[in-house]
Parts: C-alpha cells; structure tokens; sequence
C-alpha cells in the first residue's frame, strides 16, 4: 500500500481474486480506476471487487468506431454517458472506483462543461414549460418517439413528457 501512496500503481499478472482484494484495499483510501481488457472483464472484475464490500461502476466501451457510418446503440450511449455525467458532477453521486477499458478510457467525448451544460434535471414538483422541455431535449440528443420504449428517447402527449433517461431502468 505504501507504493500507492506514491502515485499511480500498475498490477499485472495477479489473480482476479488478488486483483479485486488489491483494488478495494485501495479503493478505501482513495478513489480508483481499474483498466482491465474488456467490458466482460469489467463486469467479473466489478463482481469480484462486490465479495470485498467494495461497490464499483463500470464505464462502458464506446459502441463501435468514432468515424463509423452507423449511429451507436442508444443504450449503450446512454450508459456510458450516466456514468460521464456522474464522473463531471463529482459529490456523492460519482463513481468511488471505476472498472473501464483501454478503449473507453481513450475514446473522445464532450468536455466536462459541455455534458454538465446538456443536463437537465427536473425534480418533482418543479413546473417545466413542455415545448422549451422537449426542445431542449433534443438539442441534448434525446429522439422524439410517439412512445418511450428506449433510453434516450422522448415522447410528448398532451402536457406530459416521457423521457427514457440514462440511468434509470423506466421512463420518467
């Protein structure tokens, strides 16, 4: 532990096991990014760290290339956004330990005031004009459906808006 407090700290060739009693040992002096291979390691790192009482929040790999002609899957988007926004809001709501890739940690994305710029939070009980909403929902990249069935689509009926929002399992 001593070496950690030194600076960055690079294991290899541990066991998954050591791996994950390793990082949530340091996970609890400090915040913590694990690089491990792929997003299926990242899912078995994030459940071995669990059986160490340490909760730890994956950042997807973007979907496919930057420069490629198809638009990426929503939800994957979506994910890899919430946890982005998470990471830019900072407090109590940001990832304690991260367990991403290579790939996800290079890929570029919006600058930190821009995300936070794009936000928006509604909270119950607030009073929201729908057009100005719906508006600004799809200049923050949200499809407007005639019904919610995906993160990152909206649907408006009447004064009510449906927004498939990242990080929530049901529309809002």
């Amino acid at each position: 532990m001593r070496a950690a407090d030194r600076g960055p700290v690079l294991v290899t060739g541990a066991t998954a096991a050591y791996a994950a009693y390793l990082g949530a040992a340091l996970a609890a002096a400090r915040p913590l990014v694990v690089v491990v291979p792929s997003d299926g390691a990242a899912r078995a790192c994030v459940d071995d760290l669990a059986l160490f009482g340490c909760a730890a929040t994956i950042l997807p790999e973007p979907d496919g290339s930057a420069y490629a002609e198809l638009a990426a899957d929503r939800a994957a988007e979506a994910a890899r956004l919430a946890v982005l926004f998470a990471l830019a809001r900072g407090g109590p709501a940001a990832p304690r330990v991260l367990v991403t890739t290579g790939a996800a940690l290079v890929r570029k994305t919006l600058p930190v005031a821009e995300l936070l710029a794009r936000a928006l939070e509604i909270r119950r009980g607030t009073a929201i004009v729908r057009d100005a909403t719906a508006a600004r929902l799809v200049e923050a990249g949200f499809a407007r459906a005639p019904v919610v069935d995906d993160v990152g689509t909206f649907a408006v009926r009447g004064n009510v808006i449906d927004v498939g929002a990242p990080g929530l399992p049901y529309p809002a």
